[in-house]
């Protein structure tokens, strides 16, 4: 089977973990094609592919719940109609190099532009991944648009999980197919720098951070609240696994951080601990795929994004055993059931965060069993054994031409 994956960040991130997961767990032979942005995630794609087409920029179009085009983000629509050329190019090359594929895999919706385009050129079955929580105010055109692009031509949606499930629009059928990891089988990262471990006091109680330092992922949230906890007295840490890929730096970052639009913030949070004086209680670990000595040195994980949304870290360390505190409104149970394998704060707000890390840190029993939870529920629903067979069966199926019983067949003939 001849599998064109779309992947449109390029970073080494949740999206692209997720996928690379997914890859792994496979235990039959797919012929992947890789149509990606360049960046990071590309070295961990290749041990899977047959062949990489890696362009400068691919088109993407935000419809999620946390960066949806607003105010001045509709200025980011200027970047993706600059990565038009690439995109159209790259997909031709694509198109004269392989002739054929038999089904189109675009990893998350927002990919959806050169989804079609792949889809008019191949004449191939797409699967739409959806991996960010959608934003899903029918009200506006542009959710109804993506609606109706997703019922006509695609011919299977996955969502990650189930609260993402029941933001489309309940016509449309959404297969839920969890993320993964292969926590047994790590893949080679970075050597532990023992000597940073070692800076952490053996009676600390350690709140854990796993991702890129974006402002969205509340990073300034977590540095407000262990600010409130060390007011507090208790003896708290805080591990940070991950860095900013790109630049915060330089005269680019410096207007996209005026208009309020630029992520990468490592720099401002490095000295913001500095004023702050709380360097001696962060610890840093850096960018690594290899996460699983670092969550074995945390008691919590800390999941205080914006996004409103149970990330990969949350599953990540309920493998290890280790609970955690999500920013999530409505929590599902099939990811974060509150009170049993973690705690759920309603928003990201450094006040709600500090009370739950003191919660935690006081009972260490009570941690320890909602780990014990967390571990429990991520052998039930985040395996790969399971996930990536669901995955490989839906493929099978799309290729062949099997669509949900009551989904009428795509269009596959024309845009």
């Amino acid at each position: 089977m001849r599998v064109l994956i779309i992947d449109g960040v390029g970073l080494f991130g949740g999206a692209s973990r997720s996928l690379f997961e997914s890859m792994r767990g496979f235990r039959e032979p797919v012929e992947r094609l890789f149509f990606v942005q360049k960046g990071t995630a590309n070295a961990y794609y290749r041990p899977y592919g047959r062949d990489m087409i890696a362009v400068r920029g691919i088109t993407r179009f935000d419809n999620s719940r946390a960066s949806h085009y607003r105010g001045v983000r509709w200025l980011v629509l200027g970047r993706e109609l600059a990565y038009l050329p690439s995109t159209i190019l790259g997909l031709l090359k694509a198109k004269l190099r392989w002739r054929s594929v038999d089904l189109i895999h675009v990893n998350e919706v927002t990919e959806i532009f050169p989804g079609l385009l792949a889809k008019f050129l191949f004449r191939a079955p797409m699967i739409v991944h959806v991996r960010s929580l959608i934003w899903n105010d029918r009200s506006k055109l542009r959710v109804r648009i993506l609606d109706r692009l997703l019922h006509r031509y695609a011919d299977a949606v996955v969502a990650i999980d189930e609260d993402n499930r029941v933001r489309f629009d309940p016509a449309l059928n959404v297969e839920v197919i969890h993320n993964s990891l292969d926590y047994k089988n790590m893949p080679p990262g970075s050597d532990v720098p023992t000597d940073a471990l070692a800076q952490i006091p053996a009676k600390a109680f350690v709140v854990g951070f796993i991702g890129n330092l974006h402002a969205g992922k509340g990073v300034f949230e977590l540095l407000e609240a262990a600010d409130l906890v060390r007011k507090a007295g208790a003896n708290i840490h805080f591990l940070i696994v991950g860095s900013s890929e790109r630049s915060d730096r330089g005269l680019v970052w410096s207007v996209l951080n005026l208009l309020g639009l630029a992520q990468e913030q490592q720099s401002a949070f490095v000295a913001k601990l500095e004023e702050k004086n709380l360097t001696s209680c962060f610890h840093f670990a850096g960018h690594t795929a290899n996460i699983a000595p670092w969550i074995e040195a945390m008691d919590v994980v800390a999941f205080p994004s914006h996004f409103d949304a149970c990330g990969r870290p949350v599953f990540e360390a309920a493998f290890f055993g280790r609970p955690s505190i999500v920013a999530l409104s409505s929590p599902k149970d099939d990811t974060l059931q509150d009170g049993v394998t973690g705690i759920a704060i309603e928003r990201p707000d450094p006040r709600l965060l500090a009370d739950a890390i003191l919660t935690m840190a006081a009972d260490p029993e009570r941690t320890r069993k909602l780990g014990e939870a967390a571990r429990k529920l991520a052998h039930a629903n985040f395996t790969p054994e399971v996930n990536s067979q669901k995955l490989l069966d839906l493929y099978k199926r799309v290729a062949a031409g099997q669509t949900q019983p009551d989904r009428e067949p795509s269009d596959r003939s024309s845009l």
